[in-house]
């Protein structure tokens, strides 16, 4: 039987990509941004609040506002990888009155990050909580739990022993703090007494305070991301979305599945929009009220 040429591939590829469509004129322009062959810029007009070089790529961050001597003030804090050659990770914050990026690393220095995924384990990213009118508490899952009073450097909480050595998630929900994959387990969540999180015994549970903790049970994986959802939090697994919701005494909270079939893929790669989910699974790009799953790229 005579061979038949079914489609003609140029002679260079590059990267796995075919050379033209990787041509900035097939690109589109997005809400307030062009897109250009090596980047992402804003549109004339627009313009960047905040940047550090490609050499430290933000890995998690949050915008806030924080009560500062009687007024509020706004502020982006993120985390950075460490630069190539280092394992020491930064944090930074950005004041938008001020228009600086300012280094409010703890000292000691944070734990050495991972900076790429394995066969056995994800990147490091961090994840970020405002407590009250003026803190920020910050976490990475490698190192323990951090605070920041005032915008200032982040501090390890003094919270005694029983506080988690380290999280992948915080979230808040009620007046309580939640740490979410701690190190007493990867499906494990864990909170704080009400209001507190920095006194001594804020994490311990005890039959006279409201500190407590839960096992995802049903969870057929580690926590991957922690997003609100319905009056709770969304917690998603590879393949799984469970509702962690307030209870009120004694147990303060509960969870139950929602669905199966629809997971994340890392802590950021879901987001909250109205009253839906938007994310990144396994299975592809979906979006998700708890109660139906749509594939919107399929």
């Amino acid at each position: 039987m005579a061979r038949q040429v079914l489609v003609d591939i140029p002679d260079v590829v590059s990267g796995g990509i075919q050379p033209a469509l990787r041509e900035p004129s097939l690109w589109v322009d997005g809400e307030n941004v062009i897109f250009q062959e090596s980047a992402v810029r804003p549109v004339p007009g627009q313009v960047a609040v905040a940047s550090k070089l490609s050499s430290e790529p933000a890995r998690g961050g949050v915008e806030v506002q924080l009560l500062i001597s009687g007024a509020l003030k706004r502020f982006l804090f993120w985390a950075a990888a460490p630069p190539v050659g280092s394992a020491v990770p930064k944090l930074y914050k950005w004041e938008d009155t001020t228009g600086a990026a300012i280094d409010v690393s703890p000292t000691p220095a944070l734990g050495a990050w991972a900076r790429n995924a394995t066969s056995t384990a994800l990147p490091t990213f961090g994840s970020f909580a405002k407590w009250g009118d003026n803190k920020v508490l910050f976490c990475d899952g490698v190192n323990g739990i951090y605070v920041s009073t005032d915008a200032g450097t982040f501090t390890a909480i003094a919270a005694g022993a029983d506080a988690p050595s380290n999280a992948q998630v915080l979230a808040v929900l009620e007046q309580f703090m939640l740490a979410f994959a701690t190190n007493e387990g990867q499906n494990v969540v864990e909170w704080s007494v009400e209001n507190d999180v920095e006194g001594t015994g804020a994490w311990t549970p005890s039959l006279d305070n409201a500190s407590g903790n839960l096992v995802l049970r049903e969870m057929n994986s580690q926590i991957m991301a922690v997003v609100p959802l319905a009056g709770g939090l969304g917690v998603y697994g590879y393949d799984d979305l469970l509702l962690v919701s307030y209870v009120g005494p004694p147990a303060y909270f509960g969870a139950r599945r929602l669905l199966s079939g629809v997971g994340a893929v890392g802590k950021y790669s879901v987001c909250q929009v109205g009253q839906a989910h938007f994310g990144f699974s396994q299975r592809g790009i979906f979006k998700t009220d708890g109660t139906s799953i749509e594939y919107i790229d399929v």
